[in-house]
């Protein structure tokens, strides 16, 4: 799934050129958080590095349907 977006509101040239709209829960409220291309390559080599944190298929499915 490709849910990449184009930065359309840059204001300059540092700010990123694409973002990817996230939504995430944090105790227990869900919210909407922009990430940029380098910050989920980031993430995705954290998570490569470190399989024991990533969660189990039945943990994903939990976290879903709140069970």
């Amino acid at each position: 799934m490709n849910s990449r977006k184009e930065n359309k509101g840059r204001k300059s040239k540092k700010e990123a050129k694409n973002y990817w709209p996230v939504r995430i829960r944090i105790d227990g409220t869900a919210v909407w958080i922009l990430l940029t291309d380098n910050e989920v390559i980031r993430a995705a080599k954290r998570a490569e590095s470190n399989p024991e944190d990533v969660p189990t298929l039945w943990e994903r499915i939990k976290l879903v349907f709140g069970f």
